[in-house]
């Protein structure tokens, strides 16, 4: 009769371990292609939603810029006003 070292009977068992680990811990083919199937449509999901949001970012940074300009008009009209009023009381 043939003897096994222990160490090689301890790598087997090992592997049996192993092997029963990912039995338990693995997904059949349908459920992974389903979970596939979901992350690529919040990937999509994820892309539209930042796309969205760049736009509306841009859109809000144009407001802001187009109210600067608003803003800085308004007050070189108020210094010329403010310059018509001081000269007409002198």
């Amino acid at each position: 009769m043939l003897t096994v070292p222990a160490h090689v009977l301890s790598a087997i068992d090992d592997l049996k371990k192993e092997l029963h680990d990912l039995k338990t811990h693995t997904v059949s083919k349908s459920v992974f292609n389903e979970l596939k199937a979901e992350n690529d449509q919040l990937k999509q999901d994820l892309e539209s939603v930042k796309s969205q949001y760049s736009r509306r970012f841009r859109d809000l940074m144009a407001e802001i810029d187009e109210e600067k300009k608003i803003r800085l008009a308004t007050q070189v009209e108020m210094e010329r006003i403010r310059k018509i009023v001081a000269e007409s009381h002198v």
